[in-house]
């Protein structure tokens, strides 16, 4: 009898998921991408490209929208949506199509990752998050392993899908460094681990496409995303490294160290938040300008973007500073206690030894002032 509930919610549990993916595809084939702006001059989609990437925005997708999360799916809420993906993607016959939901649902997957870590101090929602990473990186192998495919194809659909590979490779580094920030130290080695099958993965899909012969607007766009992850992650690299070499104390038992991780990562996030606030007004009216045919508007938005990344160099450096005033300091202090163990150890000795004095002193005085034995009565 058990058996046979089983299999019906086994099968009710498939059809549910026919159901949920065929009106995913429908609605994915009903709706259509917004309406674009008006084209820009190369000079204006660089420096918008570029504005981006300091203000840390990520990438739009084309041709689809990807489902922003809401809340922290249950245990049942995530075997739901990865039996749901999979269920739609095995369905899916058509290549290009097979490809363009894996990209969609490796977007997804960054998106709820970052989600999970900006909206939950929980171990073990942290972990779902890194899952996530891991599982959007299988859904782009999979789509680089048909990359030869793909790249021969001349249309404008494999074209728009080998950007929207590349745009979700700039948000993938985005959530990325933002998972390094969050996680707790015993998290991040494997966290290391996956940016490095991430950053090969990237690397040599980029190459690929440099060197083929796809239409020249996706080597564009592969050369934007190319420069911008590059930039990205030399900003990112300082405090990379600050924080592996606090990861090492830690290791060896420093617990002074975690307090140390957590000031590296207060600063950093105070300085790069302040830094996005202050420009955020500002170049909101810029882009409608731009957007709208101001090329005038173009150059206020060049020397903004100077601007910040000249205050994001000084906020590295500040922090590199602070870091190194903080390990002086313990440094200090460390050598203060030292030398204050030795004194104390010192002062200890020359206390037993006058102690251990004072003893010998007392004993000798108290026998020489007690009574000598009386002598023996004499007999009569």
């Amino acid at each position: 009898m058990i058996k046979k509930y089983r299999i019906l919610f086994i099968g009710l549990a498939i059809l549910g998921v026919v159901f949920l993916t065929s009106s995913f595809a429908m609605a994915e084939e009903n709706s259509e991408a917004a309406p674009g702006s008006a084209v820009l001059s190369d000079e204006a989609s660089q420096v918008l490209a570029e504005d981006a990437a300091l203000a840390d925005e990520p990438e739009t997708m084309e041709g689809f929208t990807v489902e922003q999360p809401k809340s922290v799916p249950s245990n049942f809420g995530f075997w739901w949506r990865n039996l749901a993906e999979r269920v739609s993607v095995a369905l899916t016959l058509d290549p290009v199509k097979k490809a363009e939901k894996q990209v969609k649902f490796a977007e997804e997957k960054i998106k709820l990752a970052e989600y999970i870590v900006q909206n939950s101090s929980d171990i073990k929602a942290q972990e779902k998050a890194q899952q996530m990473m891991e599982k959007a990186n299988e859904y782009i192998r999979r789509v680089e392993e048909r990359q030869d495919d793909l790249l021969q194809k001349a249309d404008e659909r494999a074209a728009v899908l080998l950007k929207n590979v590349v745009r979700h490779q700039a948000n993938k580094e985005a959530v990325l460094q933002k998972l390094e920030e969050k996680l707790p130290p015993e998290k991040l080695d494997k966290l290391y681990e996956l940016r490095e099958r991430a950053e090969a993965q990237r690397k040599k899909f980029l190459a690929a496409m440099e060197n083929s012969a796809v239409p020249q607007a996706v080597k564009d766009k592969v050369a934007e995303i190319k420069a911008r992850v590059e930039a990205a992650s030399e900003e990112q690299a300082e405090f990379r490294q600050q924080q592996k070499e606090i990861l090492e104390k830690i290791k060896e038992g420093n617990q002074e160290a975690k307090e140390e991780l957590n000031q590296l990562r207060q600063s950093w996030s105070a300085k790069s938040t302040a830094i996005k606030e202050q420009y955020q007004e500002e170049r909101s009216e810029i882009i409608d300008k731009i957007k709208a045919g101001d090329q005038d508007a173009v150059k206020e938005l060049k020397q903004i973007n100077r601007e910040r990344r000249v205050e994001i160099q000084d906020a590295r450096q500040e922090i590199k500073s602070q870091s190194k005033d903080v390990k002086q300091e313990r440094k200090t202090n460390a050598q203060t206690g030292k030398q204050e163990l030795k004194e104390n150890r010192v002062e200890r000795k020359v206390e037993i030894k006058e102690n251990t004095l004072n003893r010998v002193e007392n004993r000798l005085k108290i026998q020489s002032v007690s009574p000598s034995a009386s002598p023996a009565p004499s007999g009569q």
